[in-house]
């Protein structure tokens, strides 16, 4: 399953709150717009009324008066002069000016929709036929008044195209301007009645005059019955006043008289009579015009105040929630890093502490806990709760380690010196018993039992040093550094095929001798195991500027680079030893002593194929100032008993000639000859038997490497001195062997067998895991 990516609390928290906080600024934003364009429209209206409604209105009424005296000169009446005509005309130009004039205006355009700009620009530009009109009453024939009648008509008709294109926005307040516009329409038909009878009354209306009448008349009528119903009641109680008052009465009458022709109708009585009913109708819709005027008012304030309440209240309301979500969040983020912190300190300060503590098998103590800050959220303070009742239970769990691995250091440490006291004593009954044995094959035998009482010593000694103390025995002066090689080598149990070349006159201190003889052990014995049973393991060493190196090389089969430098690693850097890790004691004993003596261990490829082991001394460790007679080094098993034997020019084992012991005081039998560096000789072939003795069935001399026997007869309350063997030089004859005498069959069936079983061991063993490359094995079939 794939894991989130986690975040601050600090982005959790805003994340939180930013959503219902930007929701609801943006609710306030919607409002808030709508309210303000509720009032931007308001204002519009009003703007619209005072610079385009108005205007219009006062245009309407000039080109009304006008088309009244045009018709009237058509007819002929007398009444009307020339300068007449001219006034109204002045008249109609003077509103058509101020119209053009508000309605050019760019900033009235650019808050007006397109449609009523639409409008307003066909009105302007029917204005601009008022000059052709003009002429055509000019010219003065009757035959055209049908022609003007409609053309001032359309241009009347195109001023209240924009009443019913300005749309104020509130529902209530459109619908009585629509009822205005359609009462204006009504008296409209009222004066083109008026402008169609103007001047013909005085002889007999013609048929068109009557048509026209009745068209109007009708129209007229059907206005009203639909308007009427939809006024408010106040409004609609004055106009029915009006419609039953006298003078409706009487113009109803005229016109039934006219469209009828059931009777002459005077002129005068007729102008008299339209003017006044057209002027009440005009006083009503100012008072109709005013009562829409005062609630558009009230709207307007009512936009206002829903502005005020929507603008103001909602950002108060943003304002404080932004607040109180700053102070939640800014608790909750202080709280939840006090937490954090406490238990990040724990976890990276205090634990690693107490775990290293531990490890050094130190007393843990209980540290203080200060978070710093007073819990006031339930949740974050049972968190904390919890977290210190963890944390006091991996401090009991911290202190019983402590204890258990103090006691399990002090348990290896006395095992480990019980093993030791009875190695010790083992040690040395065997090295009675080999001065006693006759018989090559118990030799043999004691020589295994010897070697393998020697590696449990340095397992034993391995315990203490897992257990992180230092070994309990050392040396006092410094110790000749191939006597400390030859030591380890001696170590080993298939120690005839370890070479040690030859090395110059140096020492290695004395406190670091013991944990180096077991460094330098547990390595050769390791390219021993891993490398086959015929080649040799050589040992050498050279001088550098900062100390001494010396390289152990195999020629087994090697290892991968990846597994030689995770190996490198840890020899570098070794990690802390823990009782679940008990396959990598080998690993965890060589770290733990170079680490502790500053010496560096590192693998690397050998050319013969193998792995070679390079140990770097340090010049700390190294000393020229060697004794004359150095501490004594007991010598390996068979070294011992051929000098106790008396043997003259008994050979050394191939390359090994001495063997340092561990955790214990020198051997007896030991001499300081023993300590003196030898040459390094080819591996001599072992001594002929005497012919007196015959040769045993199991030859086991020649199947450790090691050199017969002679019998010689000795005093027995007497031991022979120890021969001493000849120190030698680069510049001393190599001694000659003896020449090899002629091998029993069933000698040479040993020597097959244990070569093919060191074959199988090395083929089996170079599969097993890498992290056990350095730990020694103690015994294999």
């Amino acid at each position: 399953m794939r894991r989130s990516r986690s975040q601050p609390i600090r982005s959790a928290i805003v994340s939180l709150i930013a959503v219902p906080l930007a929701t609801l600024v943006l609710l306030w934003a919607f409002t808030a717009f709508q309210s303000l364009g509720d009032g931007m429209l308001l204002a519009r209206a009003q703007s619209l009324d005072g610079q385009v409604v108005r205007p219009t209105q006062t245009l309407i009424s000039a080109l009304q008066r006008e088309r009244l005296v045009s018709m009237a000169r058509l007819s002929g009446s007398p009444s009307v002069t020339a300068a007449d005509l001219a006034d109204h005309r002045q008249a109609t130009d003077d509103a058509r000016s101020v119209f053009e004039r508000n309605t050019s205006d760019p900033g009235l355009r650019a808050g007006i929709e397109a449609d009523i700009r639409t409008t307003v620009d066909d009105f302007a530009r029917d204005l601009g036929g008022l000059t052709l009109l003009r002429s055509v009453v000019d010219g003065g024939a009757p035959r055209n008044r049908a022609q003007v009648l409609t053309s001032y008509g359309s241009l009347v008709y195109g001023g209240f195209a924009i009443y019913r294109a300005v749309s104020p926005p509130d529902v209530e307040i459109a619908v009585d301007v629509s009822s205005l516009t359609s009462l204006g329409i009504a008296r409209e038909q009222l004066a083109r009645v008026d402008a169609i009878l103007a001047g013909r009354l005085s002889g007999v209306p013609s048929a068109w005059d009557r048509k026209e009448v009745a068209r109007a008349v009708g129209a007229r009528d059907l206005l009203y019955t639909d308007v009427l119903p939809t006024l408010r009641p106040a409004d609609r109680d004055r106009y029915n006043a009006f419609l039953n008052a006298i003078e409706y009465q009487r113009l109803q009458q005229y016109e039934d008289r006219i469209t009828r022709g059931t009777g002459p109708v005077s002129q005068t009585a007729w102008d008299t009579n339209a003017e006044r009913v057209q002027s009440r109708l005009l006083e009503l819709e100012e008072e109709m015009l005013q009562g829409v005027t005062g609630r558009a008012e009230k709207v307007a304030i009512g936009v206002l105040l829903e502005i005020g309440v929507a603008g103001g209240l909602g950002l108060l309301a943003i304002v404080v929630s932004l607040v109180t979500a700053w102070r939640v969040s800014r608790r909750l983020i202080r709280e939840s890093r006090a937490l954090a912190d406490t238990v990040g300190d724990f976890t990276r300060d205090q634990l690693p502490l107490m775990a290293e503590m531990v490890r050094k098998g130190q007393r843990v103590e209980e540290p203080p806990i200060e978070p710093g800050v007073q819990f006031s959220v339930t949740e974050i303070e049972r968190i904390f709760r919890s977290f210190t009742a963890a944390r006091a239970a991996v401090l009991e769990a911290a202190m019983h380690e402590a204890a258990t691995m103090t006691n399990v250091r002090e348990i290896f440490v006395n095992l480990s010196s019980r093993n030791q006291a009875l190695l010790h004593r083992q040690l040395s009954l065997l090295d009675q018993m080999e001065r006693a044995a006759e018989d090559p094959e118990t030799l043999g035998r004691l020589f295994q039992l010897d070697h393998l009482a020697t590696r449990m010593r340095r397992h034993a000694e391995g315990l203490v040093i897992l257990a992180g103390k230092a070994p309990g025995r050392g040396w006092r002066s410094p110790v000749p550094l191939v006597d400390v090689v030859r030591g380890a080598a001696s170590e080993v149990e298939d120690y005839t095929r370890v070479r040690v070349l030859p090395m110059p006159r140096i020492g290695l201190v004395g406190p670091a001798v013991a944990d180096t003889i077991h460094l330098l052990a547990d390595l050769i014995e390791n390219a021993v195991q891993y490398s086959p049973p015929d080649t040799a393991i050589e040992v050498s060493g050279q001088g550098v500027a900062a100390g001494y190196v010396l390289e152990i090389e195999d020629r087994g089969l090697g290892l991968p680079p990846d597994i030689i430098e995770q190996l490198n690693e840890r020899l570098s850097a070794p990690p802390e030893f823990t009782l679940s890790d008990t396959a990598r004691l080998g690993l965890f004993v060589v770290g733990r002593l170079a680490r502790r003596h500053g010496i560096r261990v590192s693998l690397r490829v050998s050319p013969y194929g193998g792995t070679t082991a390079v140990v770097f001394l340090p010049r700390e460790l190294l000393s020229t100032d060697l004794p004359e007679t150095p501490e004594p080094v007991p010598a390996p098993p068979a070294q011992r008993v051929l000098a106790a034997a008396g043997a003259p020019g008994a050979p050394l084992p191939p390359a090994v000639t001495t063997s340092p012991a561990h955790h214990t005081e020198p051997r007896e039998g030991a001499t300081p000859e023993m300590t003196k560096e030898p040459a390094l000789p080819e591996p001599p072939a072992p001594l002929p038997a005497p012919p007196e003795t015959p040769e045993p069935d199991l030859d086991l001399g020649d199947h450790l490497g090691l050199p017969r026997r002679r019998r010689k007869s000795r005093p027995a309350e007497d031991p022979a001195p120890v021969a001493p063997v000849a120190a030698t030089s680069q510049d001393a004859p190599t001694p000659v062997p003896p020449t090899a005498p002629e091998r029993s069959p069933d000698n040479l069936r040993l020597r097959m067998s244990a070569m093919q079983r060191g074959w199988e061991r090395g083929r089996l063993e170079s599969a097993t895991s890498a992290d056990d490359h350095l730990q020694p094995t103690e015994e294999h079939p």
